[in-house]
């Protein structure tokens, strides 16, 4: 799709939904003027926007200028490439947000999306302003935002939930009208990182951790204005580190241990996206088949707290001796992921 210009009208509408689509791009497309989203997309992977437009969508108090989710647990909702697209004047009161990607019913974190060179501007009058997030991520992974701006908002400019590995890279938080408290939001979300971010215009604090999330780090190439009574950070969980240049000194601020998780009773596929540590917790034999949610290059270390565990060699978990063996209680075992989906034993 290339060179339209597609208009609204002001009514309560979608201009466009794609459903179970990949493979396709749009190129210098205009969406405008529209009560409900610009584009609205269930299920799609491989998607490219170059040069793409959203004015004045969204509002009617539930739709997003841009929208997509996955409908259910064999959902595929990733690479959504962006370049050079804008979100201009939309989110007008009571209405929903610029750009919206929702993993929630999917069996595993929507992914590998890429935003460069972007804006996300809201209404330029605040009363006109939505009370939500210019962007909202949930259940992603592996997002980055290179050389973003945001401005004018009354929400979050992004609120990142159960979120893995989301960086932020050369943002431009500058141009004012932030009313709200906080700029960025992390909620039970790990490993988010800002490189080279420049931070103005708040009320309360620049970022908002929660106690349910872990590993936020900003770099000494970040830039702070004045903050509001929060400071930089309000971390709830203590689980930020904040590098901060003081003329020519760096100083690291509260840089914590990792924590030592525990796995769900039972499970043969746990979850390992939260952390590095981690200890079994099985009351009857259980056999572990493989490790979900990880990262290539993610290290993790397994104890088996109890003498119920044994390790299964396939697909999943590459052992030594390529057998499957069962854990003696306080045992360790050191897996490495070189791949997604795939763990050996070190």
């Amino acid at each position: 799709m290339e060179g339209l210009w597609l208009d609204g009208t002001g009514l309560p509408v979608d201009l466009v939904r794609l459903e179970w689509v990949s493979r396709a791009g749009m190129r210098s497309v205009l969406f405008r003027d529209a009560r409900g989203s610009g584009l609205c997309v269930a299920d799609g992977f491989d998607l490219h926007f170059w040069d793409v437009l959203w004015e004045s969508c969204g509002g009617d108090g539930r739709s997003w200028a841009f929208d997509c989710m996955g409908t259910d647990s064999d959902s595929n909702v990733n690479n959504l490439w962006f370049i050079g697209c804008r979100w201009e004047n939309t989110a007008i009161k009571p209405g929903g947000g610029l750009l919206r990607i929702d993993g929630s019913g999917m069996s595993t974190r929507s992914g590998k999306h890429r935003f460069v060179s972007c804006k996300f501007h809201g209404n330029p009058i605040p009363e006109q302003r939505a009370d939500v997030p210019h962007v909202s991520l949930a259940q992603c992974k592996e997002v980055v935002f290179a050389g973003v701006e945001f401005s004018k908002t009354n929400g979050s400019f992004v609120d990142m939930d159960r979120c893995h590995v989301i960086r932020f890279s050369g943002l431009d938080t500058m141009g004012g009208g932030h009313d709200s408290g906080y700029q960025f939001v992390v909620r039970s979300s790990s490993d988010i990182s800002f490189d080279g971010t420049s931070f103005y215009d708040v009320q309360e604090a620049f970022l908002q951790v929660d106690a349910g999330s872990r590993n936020v780090y900003l770099s000494p190439t970040c830039r702070y204005g004045a903050a509001g009574p929060g400071g930089i950070v309000e971390d709830a969980g203590n689980a930020v580190w904040v590098a901060l240049q003081e003329g020519n000194a760096v100083r690291v601020q509260d840089r914590v241990i990792d924590e030592v998780r525990t796995l769900p009773d039972g499970s043969s596929r746990p979850s390992v996206a939260d952390g590095h540590l981690f200890r079994t917790s099985n009351s009857s034999p259980t056999g572990i088949r493989a490790l979900r949610d990880g990262t290539a290059g993610q290290r993790v270390v397994l104890q088996a707290a109890d003498d119920q565990t044994r390790l299964v060699h396939g697909d999943g978990l590459t052992l030594r001796g390529a057998s499957s063996r069962k854990l003696d209680r306080g045992e360790l075992v050191e897996l490495v992921s070189m791949e997604p989906g795939r763990w050996s034993e070190l």
